[in-house]
């Protein structure tokens, strides 16, 4: 991929994500972020962005649409995506509650 379709990429992946940008402004840096539990839920959606952004950024090749697929063929490959799942999850909302105390 060369650098103009790579640059493209990039700025489509963050135009897509512009509420999410919006609403981590809001939830970080204004008043109600003076609220322990709101203040966490941004932080959280921080890194959750972050990851996104970091895994766009460095594996823009890997379309996870057919990963998914092909894991839910088998029942084992949905099993292990379904673990994953609530184990992301669980670090989630792990991770919010331990901000909040």
């Amino acid at each position: 991929m060369d650098i103009k379709r790579f640059s493209l990429y990039i700025f489509r992946e963050i135009k897509r994500l512009w509420f999410i940008f919006v609403v981590l402004g809001f939830l970080v840096f204004s008043d109600i972020a003076s609220s322990a539990a709101y203040y966490g839920f941004g932080i959280v959606l921080l890194f959750t962005v972050g990851t996104h952004v970091t895994r766009k950024l460095l594996f823009p090749y890997i379309d996870m649409e057919t990963v998914w697929n092909k894991a839910n063929d088998t029942p084992l490959g949905a099993a292990i995506v379904f673990a994953a799942m609530c184990y992301l999850m669980s670090v989630l909302i792990q991770s919010s509650t331990v901000l909040v105390r």
